[in-house]
């Protein structure tokens, strides 16, 4: 044996022979068992190990030949003991002559002692040398030491269910991608060697090892954990795509398993660079699954990732980034899972990752054949996903899903129609998107009516207040002049999914819902000219107005009259009586001319006509009418056993204008009738106290 292994396992085994013996044995050589010589066929009496006539070479080969032992002698740990006390004797001879001589070894004589020791395959001696290498062992370090520790790592596998053996092989995996990546660095020709790139696979196949069942069972959770991250950056760190192909699924899985954030971006970070490094390219020319430099395996690997939408959420895994990596490959998953990812994106608040989702999800329809299954979202779905993209004006999203759902409804689906819900959200996008297309609404609209449905003040008003600030009047005046030209060449817009090379080129038809929107947006900014002209429209474009047209005629001299009039002139009989303002007064009739054709067309006064007729009351101080009004709308009501359809508002104004006048006794009776309308409370507390500011001003003055 040579110096240098004598030195390495002084300082290494020394303790560990020491402890081992006095345990087995006390010291005493009394009871050890016969030795077999496997050259001679003899057996050799133990006690010859401790004689000066054994050499050392037969030492040497008795701990070479522990296999062939085992085989002959039941009791192998005797026998070591033997062989490692001998070893002891024979190295501390001439100790006190060499003096410090053996006390540092050199880099070379810690690498030649590590091999000889996992040759011998002792685990524990190997691991010994391991930890005890030389202070500047990091500087020496060289591609030679990458086969030396596959093979160590290989010893520490073989003994499962020791946990010990399962994280030292871990510790010699991180020493083994640190040099790795050190020759990659600095030597990159010299991994193109066939004998190194085996040891990178050799490398990668171990750490699966330690992964698997067999040695996690006796690992704790967090140190496991951790050794799957690492796991994941040894592979990502690779840039041979057959190995990342080879070993992906086993980490894959493992990171799957892991309730922690970290795993989850590892997991996303790993994907990303083995999509990027399998020739598939996310952004540019897409390489399909056929090229000779992708392995089609891969495919499964991502559906098995889809696979967990059910227990994990968007926000840690982005499903859909993968179910888009899957399709672009060309694979096809099973619907459930496709539409698992679809309602695992609820509430579907980021507007880019519903885009993508949508455009996968057309993408495998359009691949779809009979063979496939049919990727239909259900329409509840499909509602609950466009109510976001509507407030924000995303069209490109409400665009692919018009395709979607022409697409299913083209294919022997005619009840697949879009419900109303639907096509409210889609035309209120389209009047909130930046294109500012208006034209779309106007046909949307026309869809809507065509379709039996009735469009709310609700809905109106939403698209309305889309479309109007001060700032883009002309929008207004645009759409407006859109209807009276009613376009019919089809040359200033086409139906949703044109942008796809489906145009539509049916002429755009006024209807009284776009109508009406035009004449909202007028009416909340007060623009009373403009909100008459577009009602004196309808008798020209023959449509009939409805409730709608008359509550936003009634809301634009609302907003008009309380704007215009200071309020120091409210109430004023001037206003009234003597003309002096035609204008104001040409508002005046007009509202009462509205009010009564509505009530003879058959059209109840609800709850929002009352408050705004009531506010043109009380701006031009006819508080007794108003008072009158809320008498008539509750006695009747209460006549035919109905609730009024009125809220507290318009009470509340009438109260406080009495208030200013000073007449609380018909502030008290305004009380009791909003009381019999249903209001038990009374009016609300800022109401109450205004009301009491202004009694207790009246009782002072």
């Amino acid at each position: 044996m040579s110096s240098l292994t004598r030195t390495t396992l002084r300082h290494m085994s020394r303790r560990r022979a020491r402890a081992v013996w006095g345990e087995t044995n006390n010291g005493s050589f009394s009871t050890l068992p016969q030795v077999y010589n496997g050259s001679t066929g003899q057996e050799l009496p133990a006690e010859i190990l401790q004689s000066e006539i054994c050499s050392k070479d037969v030492k040497l080969h008795l701990v070479q030949t522990l296999e062939n032992v085992v085989r002959a002698q039941k009791d192998l740990s005797n026998l070591k003991v033997i062989a490692m006390e001998s070893f002891e004797t024979d190295l501390t001879k001439g100790e006190e002559e060499k003096g410090q001589e053996y006390d540092a070894i050199s880099v070379i004589e810690w690498k030649d002692a590590l091999i000889e020791a996992v040759e011998i395959h002792d685990p524990e001696l190997s691991m010994d040398i391991f930890h005890s290498a030389p202070e500047n062992v990091d500087d020496h370090l060289d591609s030679s030491f990458l086969h030396i520790f596959c093979n160590l790592m290989y010893l520490l596998l073989q003994k499962k269910g020791d946990a010990d053996c399962t994280y030292n092989a871990l510790h010699v995996m991180r020493k083994f991608q640190e040099v790795y990546s050190k020759v990659e660095e600095h030597e990159p020709e010299t991994l193109a060697q066939g004998n190194l790139k085996n040891a990178r696979f050799r490398a990668l196949a171990l750490y699966s090892k330690v992964l698997s069942k067999a040695h996690r069972e006796d690992m704790h959770l967090t140190k496991f954990t951790t050794m799957v991250e690492e796991a994941s950056i040894a592979i990502s760190h690779t840039s041979d795509v057959h190995l990342q192909h080879k070993f992906y699924p086993t980490v894959m899985k493992l990171l799957l398993n892991q309730k922690k954030v970290t795993s989850s971006t590892r997991l996303y970070s790993l994907t990303k660079t083995i999509w990027d490094n399998a020739a598939f390219s996310f952004r540019g020319t897409y390489i399909g699954p056929d090229s000779e430099e992708c392995d089609p395996s891969i495919l499964s690997h991502y559906e098995t990732v889809l696979q967990v939408s059910t227990f994990r959420k968007q926000a840690e895994l982005p499903f859909t980034y993968f179910l888009q990596l899957l399709t672009m490959a060309g694979g096809h998953p099973s619907r459930d899972v496709a539409m698992k990812i679809v309602q695992n994106g609820y509430p579907y608040k980021r507007v880019e990752t519903t885009r993508d989702l949508l455009k996968t999800i057309l993408r495998l329809h359009k691949a779809n054949d009979e063979f496939q299954p049919d990727y239909k979202i259900d329409l509840g779905t499909l509602q609950h996903l466009t109510a976001i993209p509507a407030r924000k004006g995303s069209s490109q999203i409400m665009t692919l899903l018009w395709q979607l759902i022409d697409r299913v409804a083209s294919s022997d689906n005619p009840s697949y129609s879009p419900s109303q819900g639907l096509l409210e959200n889609f035309t209120v996008s389209f009047a909130s998107s930046n294109k500012k297309e208006d034209e779309l609404v106007f046909k949307m609209l026309a869809d809507f009516e065509d379709q039996g449905y009735e469009a709310s003040r609700v809905f109106l008003k939403s698209i309305s207040q889309s479309m109007r600030t001060r700032a883009t009047i002309g929008r207004l005046n645009n759409a407006l002049h859109i209807l009276q030209n009613n376009v019919s060449d089809g040359s200033q817009g086409h139906f949703p999914y044109a942008d796809y090379g489906e145009s539509d080129e049916s002429p755009l038809r006024p209807t009284a819902a776009a109508m009406n929107c035009v004449m909202s947006a007028f009416a909340d900014l007060g623009l009373v000219d403009r909100t008459c002209f577009v009602f004196q429209k309808f008798e020209e474009f023959q449509l009939e107005p409805d409730e709608n047209t008359f509550l936003f005629m009634m809301e634009a001299l609302a907003m008009n009259l309380t704007t215009a009039i200071p309020p120091t002139r409210r109430g004023s009989s001037s206003v009234q009586t003597n003309g002096e303002d035609d204008w104001i007064t040409f508002q005046v009739e007009t509202a009462d001319v509205l009010f009564e054709e509505a009530i003879e067309r058959g059209m109840h006064a609800n709850k929002n006509m009352c408050y705004s007729y009531v506010q043109v009351l009380l701006a031009t101080g006819r508080c007794e009418k108003a008072k009158t009004l809320l008498e008539d709308t509750v006695l009747n009501a209460e006549k035919i056993g109905e609730k009024a359809e009125i809220d507290i508002r318009p009470f509340s104004l009438v109260a406080i204008d009495f208030a200013k006048q000073g007449d609380f006794d018909q502030v008290e009776y305004v009380l009791n009738l909003a009381q019999v309308a249903g209001f038990k409370k009374g009016f609300q507390s800022h109401v109450s106290s205004r009301i009491d500011r202004l009694k207790e001003g009246s009782a002072n003055s």
